[in-house]
């Protein structure tokens, strides 16, 4: 296995590759820690956030909203990014107005539209729409990046160290052949 790196320098750029034999024993432990602790911190936001909307799909207030307006915005590629405007009466007979945290470059909204929220009794402003994608896909996104990081990190760290192994057990197969044992 190799893994690339790359220099620039004077307008060009130039692509090593370096055999993960050569790698130190430390420099593979390193770089599989690296990995695996990324892996757990981004696998405690993805499960804090998690267990955080489960909690307020629990505890939340439902009812039923209207689609006011399509708001727009534009994502960082400078794409525009469309989200509905939503309007509920909460139960003290307020009217509340939010944005959707998600959008798409086509809402599938239209202005009149009757939409499930969810909200918080004791903070109404912090309304969110019933649907997965708004409550599941963030931290789930977090979640599966933790699992690919802890899995190249452990199989680095397995890779790396039967390979390491190896190039430990040449060196001592070429030192014992120039070296003859004295009886």
């Amino acid at each position: 296995m190799r893994y690339r790196y790359s220099t620039m320098g004077r307008g060009h750029s130039t692509v090593k590759t370096i055999p993960i034999q050569s790698l130190s024993k430390r420099t593979i432990l390193l770089v599989a820690a690296g990995l695996a602790l990324l892996g757990i911190v981004l696998g405690t936001i993805g499960g804090l956030w998690l267990f955080n909307v489960y909690s307020f799909v629990q505890t939340a207030e439902r009812t039923e909203g209207t689609v006011v307006a399509i708001g727009e915005n534009r994502n960082a590629k400078g794409d525009r990014v469309k989200y509905p405007v939503i309007e509920f009466t909460d139960q003290q007979g307020q009217q509340r107005e939010f944005k959707a945290r998600s959008g798409s470059d086509s809402s599938g909204y239209s202005v009149g539209n009757k939409v499930q929220i969810l909200y918080d009794r004791d903070r109404p402003d912090s309304a969110s729409l019933d649907s997965w994608v708004s409550l599941y896909l963030g931290p789930l996104v977090f979640i599966a990046l933790a699992a690919g990081f802890l899995f190249f990190g452990i199989m680095f760290f397995i890779t790396g160290l039967g390979k390491a192994k190896n190039r430990e057990d040449d060196e001592e197969g070429q030192n014992s052949e120039e070296e003859p044992m004295v009886p």
